[in-house]
């Protein structure tokens, strides 16, 4: 493969960047979520409940510190931990009915930012975008697995 052009890295960092604070801002202004409380509250909203190795996987989270965000978005009522039956080490985490109405306002809130930022495009334009970012993600991130507790 040829190497990438310094421009080229120079306009990922610059996407990369302006995309990360667009979405936080987004994000963060409704209910004042976190980008790793809300990629949680997404992460059991498209997957239903999940045990915490699972969650900390799909989000590229350390287990320690997506316990943490566990714990405040436990605290405000969004999300609950449940037990696994006899094995009391497995713990799954699910989101409360609180919790989904929260991720729902803040990706609400997203898809307003991003239809802000993506206004000026045409659909040729959005249509060629789509396509980028489908190869990005199937190049960086593969398909969603499900894991096991």
């Amino acid at each position: 493969m040829e190497e990438l052009s310094e421009d080229l890295v120079h306009l990922i960092l610059r996407v990369e960047k302006g995309l990360h604070a667009s979405i936080f801002r987004a994000v963060a202004a409704p209910e004042g979520l976190g980008r790793p409380e809300f990629g949680l509250l997404g992460h059991l909203h498209a997957r239903g409940p999940s045990c915490l190795s699972e969650a900390a996987e799909s989000l590229h989270m350390a287990k320690s510190q997506l316990s943490l965000v566990v714990e405040r978005l436990e605290t405000q009522g969004l999300v609950e931990r449940l037990g696994e039956g006899k094995d009391r080490r497995v713990v799954r985490i699910r989101s409360t009915a609180e919790g989904e109405a929260a991720f729902r306002q803040a990706a609400e809130g997203l898809r307003s930012r991003l239809g802000e930022l993506f206004a000026p495009l045409g659909e040729g334009e959005l249509a060629v975008i789509d396509q980028a970012f489908e190869l990005l993600s199937t190049l960086i991130g593969g398909k969603a697995r499900r894991g096991k507790c």
